[in-house]
């Protein structure tokens, strides 16, 4: 098992490597390109960029999903589920099969007693409460409307994804007034990767 996990684990590095040089070599040829020709490089450049407006995203983002009559339609299923779920955290964490490994997950720095102390105190918590809403849940989940009530929150995203629905051309400007020196740093960054990338190619191969 961990040798095939190995030998994905080469052929993901490698493939990674591989593109990072080509998109290098790309960005190299661009950048001369740019350099020799910056008018002709950068018209290109508009012709193959693509407006994606997140108009179509926003939408489906505020439009209500509700999933309140399938839980309270199917409780007793939700409710077993998350009974067992609680109890089984419970057992775990009072030191049954698998708590030192789950515990000894949070033992890798010197403040790990203090990280692995809260961990277990927020995994019992939460393993009290999942227990006590998968009770209530299979034996009358009309208690939980009231709470959920109050605790639910709409938050609208149309706000908050305006900007990102707004054209800035300040880059586009940028690069058309100083066009030989931005193409310049891309040649000299594009070169630098390329030489520094050769040795790690050699020995994956």
């Amino acid at each position: 098992m961990s040798a095939g996990l190995g030998f994905v684990g080469e052929i993901l590095r490698s493939s990674f490597v591989v593109l990072l040089l080509l998109g290098c070599a790309l960005s190299f040829i661009y950048g001369v390109w740019m350099l020799l020709q910056p008018d002709q490089a950068l018209r290109f450049n508009q012709r193959i960029s693509a407006w994606v407006s997140t108009e179509g995203v926003s939408k489906v983002l505020d439009r209500p999903h509700s999933t309140e009559r399938y839980i309270y339609r199917y409780h007793r299923i939700y409710g077993a589920l998350l009974l067992a779920g609680g109890l089984f955290t419970l057992y775990v964490m009072s030191g049954g099969r698998w708590g030192r490994d789950m515990t000894a997950v949070f033992s890798l720095s010197e403040w790990s007693w203090l990280v692995r102390d809260v961990a277990t105190l927020l995994m019992v918590m939460a393993g009290f409460l999942a227990t006590a809403l998968g009770i209530i849940m299979v034996i009358r989940p009309s208690l939980l409307r009231g709470v959920e009530a109050r605790l639910n929150r709409w938050i609208a995203t149309e706000n908050n994804l305006k900007p990102l629905d707004s054209v800035y051309y300040a880059p586009d400007q940028f690069a058309w007034r100083h066009a030989r020196p931005l193409a310049a740093l891309i040649v000299i960054g594009s070169l630098y990767v390329l030489v520094a990338l050769i040795p790690l190619l050699r020995t994956l191969f």
